[in-house]
């Protein structure tokens, strides 16, 4: 490596410092450090472009370390949520209302994206070049999807990060225990496990995500300096589309769908979620 990229390193150190610095005596918000930082790493890239190595190594070690709490984390959590219900007919109700909101909210996300990306032209003026050696996956067959999204080896679906087959998995185990539980000590242990298991999981991804803002530095930084600027520019019609679509979604779709499904008024729901 360079002496420019240990530069860099040192470079961005000292901004980790400022950043620290405005989370711990500033109490600057969350939002507000995580978007200095996104600033911050464009001006590194920009700075030690093509020398930014050593800092992309914060960005890749964060990144490893969501992927690993995701799982472990989705595991513990539904099975908790689930055994919590206890009954099974109120987990029927409540799953039946999830999955339609579930689909009402994601069906109209679609829409709203697909429609602000036609309005703003997204990807006019981006050019990309695929890599000499890509080589293009096979789509599989819709049967082969459906059986994929079911467990078949825990182990492996936890290694490749399989989301769905892990839920899936965690719902059979909690409604298990649901049935199990009736009447019968010897399972207590399991629940008490799960739920210590779910805290300490929620603790450890606070922590992790509470790096974010360094992260972003990092990863911002290694991407901006190896790209071209100018080519990354029709990106930014991309982040408009993003912010635009979200604030619809979350302040205008989400509650008009609480309203009807629920029949309340959404302010309960933003007075919780604020925080």
């Amino acid at each position: 490596m360079s002496d420019t990229a240990w530069v860099a390193l040192g470079a961005t150190v000292v901004l980790f410092a400022g950043l620290a610095y405005l989370s711990i005596r500033k109490k600057t918000g969350f939002s507000v450090r995580v978007l200095i930082a996104t600033v911050l790493g464009i001006v590194v890239g920009i700075a030690f472009k093509g020398h930014t190595d050593y800092v992309a190594a914060f960005g890749s070690v964060w990144s490893n370390a969501i992927a690993a709490i995701v799982v472990p984390l989705l595991l513990f959590s539904v099975i908790a949520a689930i055994t919590n219900l206890g009954e099974s007919l109120k987990l029927r109700n409540i799953g039946i209302k999830t999955v339609v909101f579930l689909l009402i909210n994601t069906f109209t996300a679609a829409l709203i994206t697909l429609g602000l990306a036609l309005l703003f032209r997204v990807g006019e003026g981006f050019k990309f070049t695929l890599p000499t050696d890509y080589q293009q996956r096979e789509v599989p067959a819709v049967l082969d999807t459906i059986v994929a999204l079911f467990p078949t080896n825990l182990v492996q679906n936890w290694y490749s990060n399989q989301v769905v087959p892990v839920v899936i998995f965690a719902i059979l185990v909690a409604v298990a225990y649901n049935s199990a539980a009736k009447g019968a000590a010897a399972v207590k242990p399991f629940k008490a496990f799960v739920d210590a298991g779910n805290v300490v999981l929620s603790k450890a991804t606070q922590i992790v995500v509470g790096f974010t803002p360094y992260a972003v530095l990092a990863l911002i930084a290694a991407a901006v300096s190896n790209s071209d600027v100018a080519a990354l520019l029709p990106l930014v019609t991309v982040l408009v589309v993003a912010y635009v679509a979200m604030i619809l979604q979350l302040f205008i779709v989400q509650p008009l769908i609480l309203s009807v499904t629920t029949r309340l008024s959404p302010i309960p729901f933003f007075k919780a979620y604020w925080p």
